[in-house]
């Protein structure tokens, strides 16, 4: 069984960067994004990733509204790196065994970091699509997720309005060890469902 973390307004302030009164700010005033909880407020990992996005991002002039739009997809692509890294995830889901193939850590790590992200996406109601590494953010908010920025120059519109005007480029696998990194114990505990 897949168990998700909460972590306390206080562990969120340490690992996002995001205040106890920007919390409670955020969820007045973004409730659709954070939503009230109460007096003692607890988040999971998926919800941190949003909050440090928002951080990072507002620390490059762009509002906390058009960063909580965007950090849904940036939050997506850095829960998938973050999985696969070590003290993000304690334990490993079952898997078949194929007789006569050995059944690594590595194979193992992979298989439960694909599950786990399958049940996020469950849970937030998205489909179960990895975006790129990258996302590229314009001062207006904009983003798209692409491989590289040479990638996305190569398919815009050349009328595309942001050509030419500079971006903030997020590598998400990069930003996903910065927050497993700050992490007080595994975002995520896989139970043994016969020793509960």
């Amino acid at each position: 069984m897949i168990h998700f973390e909460k972590y306390t307004a206080q562990e969120a302030a340490t690992i996002t960067g995001m205040t106890l009164t920007a919390q409670r700010d955020h969820r007045r005033r973004f409730p659709s994004f954070i939503p009230p909880q109460g007096r003692h407020p607890t988040y999971e990992f998926f919800e941190l990733l949003q909050m440090r996005f928002v951080m990072d991002v507002a620390s490059l002039g762009i509002g906390p509204k058009r960063a909580w739009e965007q950090s849904e997809w940036a939050a997506v692509g850095a829960a998938y790196s973050a999985l696969h890294l070590p003290g993000c995830v304690d334990g490993f889901l079952p898997i078949e065994e194929v007789p006569g193939l050995p059944l690594d850590e590595e194979i193992r790590t992979e298989e439960t970091a694909r599950g786990v992200f399958q049940e996020i996406m469950n849970e937030a109601d998205m489909p179960n699509v990895v975006p790129e590494r990258f996302v590229f953010i314009w001062d207006k908010g904009d983003a798209w997720f692409d491989k590289s920025f040479d990638a996305w120059r190569q398919q815009a519109d050349p009328n595309d309005p942001r050509l030419g005007k500079p971006a903030v480029i997020l590598d998400l696998p990069y930003f996903a060890r910065t927050i497993v990194k700050k992490l007080p114990r595994p975002a995520v505990r896989i139970i043994d469902e016969d020793q509960e």
